[in-house]
């Protein structure tokens, strides 16, 4: 091999190598508390909530959509999913079927009461880390650059 073609693969490697670098830290360092997000919340949102009616029965599941279909009148339930550890249920409801995500809302019902439950108020640092971690803030651009970060990091 040439002096030359070893100084420019010397270079390759040490640039690729301190770019690629820097963005397997960020994933790393934003990665860690995510793995642990469900006891890094009860720790930061201490607000404990409880039912209303904690040794009730269960409303049905029509009723609690019935209940997000007044929340929010105008817009069309879509999804609804289910809290494990607690008896909350999740409804996910759009302007249309077929909106897009960012048209999308999604609220927190009490599954012994129907009653709305409140979210958290204010700046949630796992979202702030989880959109870093994803995307960078940048959506589908930002998952491509770190996959073509993670193929740097190949190379």
């Amino acid at each position: 091999m040439k002096q030359s073609t070893f100084r420019i693969w010397s270079s390759l490697h040490t640039w690729t190598s301190l770019i690629s670098t820097a963005f397997l830290l960020m994933l790393c360092i934003t990665g860690l508390p995510l793995i642990f997000h469900d006891e890094l919340d009860s720790v930061l949102h201490s607000d404990h909530w409880q039912p209303a009616n904690p040794d009730g029965a269960l409303l049905s599941l029509d009723d609690i959509l019935e209940q997000a279909a007044q929340h929010r009148s105008g817009e069309v339930p879509l999804y609804m999913s289910f809290d494990i550890d607690r008896p909350v249920i999740n409804v996910t409801s759009g302007p249309a079927p077929d909106s897009p995500g960012r048209d999308m809302t999604m609220a927190s019902f009490d599954r012994t009461s129907g009653e709305p439950v409140p979210g958290h108020d204010g700046f949630d640092i796992m979202e702030f880390l989880l959109q870093l971690h994803t995307d960078m803030f940048l959506g589908l651009p930002g998952m491509l650059f770190l996959g073509a970060m993670g193929l740097l990091l190949i190379i």
